[in-house]
């Protein structure tokens, strides 16, 4: 009977674990220091915001891949000015450099589209 007990606790243990680290792992991974982002697309339905802390002469390495389906990914500056704005279609890979430092924030819309966002901040060399 304690070999069951000890079975079913163990069976809950990793389910709470998994539950605890799956919106991390599915969803998106965004580095401790807020320096990049990763965004499956196939776990987005409707919108999704995102933000990375920036400077001032700072650049945003962007690469989208939409394998199916409709995404738009929208890009604004800390005054909510829109500096990019897109379906990764077009354009795939590009830079960005920034004007302004503070929160930048990244808006994705995604209806059944599959495939990722990939975004990385490459800070200014002093």
């Amino acid at each position: 009977m304690k070999k069951v007990y000890k079975l079913l606790f163990m069976i809950l243990l990793v389910l709470s674990l998994v539950s605890c680290l799956a919106p991390h792992i599915i969803i998106y991974d965004q580095v401790s220091n807020n320096r990049s982002l990763k965004i499956n697309l196939g776990t987005v339905w409707g919108r999704e915001l995102y933000s990375i802390n920036a400077n001032a002469d700072d650049q945003l390495r962007v690469y989208c891949e939409v394998t199916d389906g409709l995404m738009i990914l929208e890009i604004k500056d800390p005054n909510s000015n829109v500096i990019y704005k897109g379906n990764g279609q077009e354009v795939s890979k590009f830079k960005l450099r920034l004007r302004d430092s503070g929160k930048y924030t990244i808006l994705i819309k995604s209806y059944g589209a599959n495939g990722f966002v990939y975004i990385d901040k490459e800070e200014k060399v002093k």
